[in-house]
């Protein structure tokens, strides 16, 4: 794993309390248009999200979707922070505290198996996918998600964050891998594709210089009301990259 759970603590002891989707945002509104398109909506669906903190996508999922919603997180900070927005929220939702490797989750038992911003932390994603797989149901859902620190994002963070860089293992950040995830693991791809338009969300200034932390301001400004760019994307800009499987049914 390229990063800990203390570096997880560290990270969310820093961050605001609560948190919730918000589709005013661009990556949120984002997602939001690929979730819709591609998941069921029901009570009877359960979801599980591998690093799940600080919980607003299970708040959402509960919310938007009415799925039934578990958490897991490896950091004790994480899954403090984690339950208490979803208590905040009137979310019911299960939260374990464990190591995603220690084979303590329950296999098979997941319709929707959810990671964003996650396998990308490990030198071996096969592992962590397989794991991810492990979980899900015959018939189930499997959502990848990663942020896309190659081309324009990774020049900009090089020039500004090259250290963060080293947390992640940018092999993953490309549309031939999540390709092969379907092929390597014999699910069916319902969705493979890079997503979000241009984001400076991505391009923390925190502690740069002035003119970097304003011009990142102004961008994020901009890129908020600026809604056609949702729809244009190509992996040398675009924010994210995603993929959405389907498990054959036994």
């Amino acid at each position: 794993m390229l990063t800990t759970p203390d570096f997880w603590d560290n990270y969310w002891q820093n961050s605001p309390d609560w948190q919730n989707v918000d589709v005013r945002r661009s990556y949120d509104r984002c997602f939001d248009q690929v979730f819709h398109r591609w998941l069921p909506t029901g009570s009877q669906y359960q979801l599980i999200e591998i690093g799940c903190a600080p919980g607003r996508w299970l708040i959402y999922f509960y919310q938007k979707f009415g799925y039934q919603v578990t958490g897991c997180d490896s950091a004790p900070m994480a899954t403090v922070l984690t339950r208490a927005n979803l208590a905040r929220a009137n979310v019911p939702g299960q939260i374990i505290s464990a190591n995603f490797f220690d084979g303590t989750l329950p296999a098979q038992t997941y319709d929707i198996v959810l990671s964003l911003g996650f396998v990308e932390h490990f030198a071996d994603p096969w592992l962590v996918i397989s794991k991810h797989i492990h979980l899900l149901k015959p018939g189930g859902r499997l959502v990848l998600e990663v942020p896309n620190y190659t081309g324009l994002n990774r020049w900009i963070l090089a020039h500004g964050l090259h250290h963060y860089l080293e947390l992640h293992n940018t092999r993953v950040m490309c549309q031939a891998f999540f390709e092969k995830i379907a092929v390597r693991f014999a699910l069916v791809p319902l969705f493979i594709g890079f997503m979000g338009g241009v984001e400076p969300a991505l391009w923390d200034a925190t502690g740069q210089r002035w003119l970097l932390r304003n011009i990142t301001r102004v961008a994020n400004i901009l890129r908020q009301k600026i809604r056609f760019l949702d729809h244009i994307n190509h992996p040398s800009f675009s924010g994210y990259l995603i993929g959405i499987y389907q498990k054959e049914e036994k």
